[in-house]
């Protein structure tokens, strides 16, 4: 009986998985981002080869920066639409999304200011000259602008427009590095002057857009700026420590074993980011899908919700295990001798991607009930246990030190996170075939 309920419960779980439509839904977003996720690295044997891995090194430099400037400017304001968009009336929703450039337009002088005041030390660390540090900010603020479009797309359905938009930016910023890395042998500067007009190009084109449909040009109510604050505020830390936690590995590996050993480093890292690229394209359908269960307060929808979720698991450790065995043999075809063995760091890295993936399936719950303060708590924590880990074991364990510490960072926050969701928004993960009897759940405030 035992036996037969739990093939029930697997049954009833499978048919939950094509009752969502979820995956019918996602699968432009899925396209899109996989095929974004698929130029860049066709792509990377030609630049890798191109620069090698001392400029291969500064790109992954470049890139950890611009990541983290993103943060800075706008705040990440843009999250906050998800839950406003099921939450709030269309008029509230559109002055936020004005809230949100107002952020963008306040931040960026200050960012701006930080690289003035530190390129000599920012020069040292990462190899990118003070006089091509301003491409940091105006990517990010390119960035920015692409994300807040796409947020827009994605919560009122346009898939068809987030798609274009993502792979045209995508597909437009390869190009221009191709003709200025390869054809004009701009070296790592080529790669910074190919993302500047890129993402400024776009992010207009995106801007445009949001304009057409709204009124986003009107001076948005101060509370829904003060609202956006409050929102992306705590992120900054939350945000900064998660990409330092994959971004500071390179940088520490660049200053200690030289950016040649972080170039090899970060070729491996982008081939197993594609999993996390996976995931979170999966997740770009996956909110807006569990925001209308969770606002509903249906016990059914709930259950729902936790059996999908673990089907969605376990293809990422599918996922995680094929990649694991198959890049370090494809590695060396795609990128040369020059790189070494590195492609065995993907035993490691792999899975490290494949956590960093699932965090997004729990992380949710606390952007729902908009408790953004504990995943700063979090991921702070995390980041100075990661970063006090990081020199040590590259110390000891030259760029394996590095693997094992993104890996045993990943388990720690996909752990943390998914046990924090469960307090704020309880679910009864560990009870996922039980139909739970109460109207709602219990939300920790």
């Amino acid at each position: 009986m035992e036996k037969m309920a739990k093939l029930k419960g697997m049954g009833e779980t499978a048919l939950a998985l094509l009752k969502t439509g979820l995956f019918q839904r996602s699968g432009i977003y899925f396209a899109a981002t996989i095929f974004n996720a698929l130029i860049p690295f066709l792509l990377l044997p030609v630049l890798a080869r191109a620069l090698g891995p001392t400029n291969y090194g500064v790109v992954g430099s470049l890139t950890a920066m611009v990541n983290l400037a993103v943060i800075v400017v706008g705040l990440s304001t843009h999250g906050i639409l998800t839950p406003l968009y099921f939450q709030e009336d269309r008029r509230t929703f559109v002055n936020s999304i004005s809230a949100c450039l107002v952020v963008l337009i306040a931040t960026t002088p200050c960012l701006a200011l930080v690289f003035v005041l530190f390129g000599p030390e920012i020069a040292r660390l990462t190899g990118v000259t003070p006089q091509w540090q301003w491409t940091i900010t105006a990517s990010a603020v390119g960035q920015f602008a692409i994300a807040l479009t796409l947020v827009v797309f994605r919560i009122r359905g346009d898939a068809i427009k987030y798609g274009v938009l993502q792979v045209s930016n995508t597909a437009f910023n390869i190009f221009l590095s191709v003709v200025l890395v390869v054809g004009y042998k701009w070296n790592w500067e080529g790669r910074a002057l190919a993302q500047v007009v890129a993402t400024l190009v776009f992010g207009l084109i995106g801007i445009g857009v949001l304009r057409r449909d709204y009124e986003i040009f009107q001076w948005p109510e101060w509370s829904n700026i003060k609202r956006a604050i409050r929102f992306g505020a705590p992120l900054i830390p939350h945000l900064s420590a998660t990409i330092a936690r994959s971004s500071l590995d390179r940088v520490i590996i660049g200053a200690m074993l030289g950016f040649a050993q972080a170039g090899r480093y970060f070729v491996v890292f982008q081939i197993a980011s594609v999993l996390t690229l996976v995931c979170s394209s999966i997740n770009q359908a996956w909110a807006p899908w569990l925001f209308r269960r969770l606002a509903s307060g249906n016990a059914e929808s709930r259950s729902e919700v936790v059996r999908v979720t673990y089907c969605v698991l376990a293809a990422y450790v599918v996922a995680a295990v094929v990649l694991m065995f198959a890049g370090p043999v494809l590695i060396p075809l795609l990128v040369g001798k020059r790189f070494g063995d590195a492609g065995n760091l993907l035993l490691v890295l792999a899975p490290a991607a494949a956590f960093n993936g699932g965090y997004f399936l729990f992380t949710n719950y606390i952007f729902f009930v908009q408790r953004t303060e504990w995943l700063a708590a979090i991921s702070v924590g995390l980041a100075i246990l990661q970063g006090a880990m990081t020199v040590p074991m590259i110390h000891f364990f030259g760029i394996w030190g590095a693997a094992w510490t993104a890996f045993v960072g990943g388990a720690l926050f996909m752990g943390i996170v998914w046990i924090s969701a469960e307090y704020l928004f309880p679910m009864g993960w560990f009870a996922w075939f039980q139909r739970r009897e109460s109207a709602s759940p219990d939300i920790h405030s």
